[in-house]
């Protein structure tokens, strides 16, 4: 089906028949290009290096009828050339099944023996109603949670990989979310995320508040086959900012797995603002991040990602040229340290991550 049409048969699924008083429609496309080096482990890796490259292609339309409904559908034409075996897959979008769908509605359209492929798919499709200070959306939407940034505890339905370069677009879940005010500084939110089973489902609600300047979150409910109890918060302390995340999960053979983060970041003007960032995740996994933007032109960053179990990590920068809303470049790099694998077995975490280079150019219509 062409993209046009489907875009156009979603909007008619999300709203009522001639009733949209308005509709936008955005397109982007952005291409990445990878090189990797890896380890020197022929049975893992018998090519040391490799080259990916991804371009996606994002129609997104919006429709909107008065104040009380919205729709938006957004569909993704994908493809992928990837050469050797060194890998980049971490960086690179994900193209395993996507959680908390009820059907995927995604399908190939090309696959070579050469490494190339090609997917699209209906990442958006969703009406957004509201009833006085009731908000209710209904269909394929993104739902993100918590206080962390590099990783999360709390964000259960389609969290980024800790390496992944892109993160415009949280892949979409099907789901019913409920959202209204208790009080003027507290309010509820309600997810019914839906897998192709009840059994593989999630119902988790949330009271999200503020008291002075304390910013906080509980939840409360069931991700697949586990209860689930956790809760979120974020401060300002002096000049610098501290957040925390926590979870209690609850297997229905007895089993317990709490899950903690811990963060912080503070702002220095250094002719220039020098962001700097870091969360501890409790199992055992650290970040460090620093971020330079000159008039948020040319943005420059660089993050450690570390295990602490092992010593292992990946260090990486990037810089971006934004040159209009259109239109902007970026160029990073990615250099693993620590144990590298042996005879075909990984000895670290991030040791037998290929060191890569990367660059992207992203287009808005």
């Amino acid at each position: 089906m062409r993209p046009e049409r489907l875009l156009a048969l979603g909007l008619l699924l999300s709203t009522p028949a001639g009733a949209a008083e308005r509709v936008d429609l955005d397109v982007a496309y952005k291409s990445t290009t990878i090189v990797g080096r890896a380890p020197a482990d022929s049975l893992l890796f018998p090519e040391r290096w490799s080259a990916s490259a991804l371009g996606r292609l994002r129609w997104t339309v919006r429709a909107e009828s008065g104040r009380w409904l919205r729709a938006e559908v957004a569909y993704e034409q994908r493809a992928r050339l990837a050469s050797g075996s060194a890998g980049g897959t971490s960086i690179l979008r994900s193209e395993e099944r996507a959680p908390y769908r009820i059907a995927q509605a995604e399908w190939s359209w090309a696959e070579a023996d050469d490494g190339f492929s090609g997917r699209h798919e209906v990442d958006r499709a969703v009406a957004f109603m509201r009833a006085g200070s009731v908000d209710l959306a209904v269909g394929r939407q993104a739902v993100g949670w918590g206080r962390g940034v590099q990783f999360s505890v709390v964000d259960i339905f389609a969290p980024f990989m800790a390496l992944e370069q892109d993160r415009e677009w949280r892949r979409g879940i099907d789901a019913v979310r409920l959202r209204f005010p208790l009080t003027d500084l507290i309010s509820a939110d309600g997810v019914a995320a839906f897998d192709e089973t009840i059994e593989q489902s999630a119902f988790v609600g949330r009271v999200q508040g503020y008291w002075g300047d304390l910013d906080g979150e509980i939840l409360v409910g069931t991700r697949r086959r586990d209860r689930m109890l956790g809760c979120s918060a974020s401060l300002p302390v002096m000049d610098a900012e501290l957040h925390g995340e926590l979870a209690l999960f609850d297997s229905p053979d007895g089993e317990e797995v709490i899950e903690g983060l811990a963060g912080g970041s503070y702002s220095f003007d250094l002719q220039g603002p020098l962001f700097v960032r870091a969360e501890y995740l409790a199992s055992g996994f650290g970040a460090v991040q620093c971020a330079y933007g000159v008039g948020s032109v040319t943005p420059a960053s660089l993050n450690w990602l570390i295990s602490l179990r092992d010593g292992s990590g990946v260090a990486s920068g990037s810089v971006s040229w934004i040159f209009s809303d259109h239109l902007s470049l970026a160029a990073g790099f990615y250099v693993p340290h620590g144990s590298r694998p042996r005879a075909g077995g990984f000895r670290s975490d991030y040791g037998g991550t290929a060191g890569t280079g990367l660059f992207q150019i992203s287009f808005y219509d």
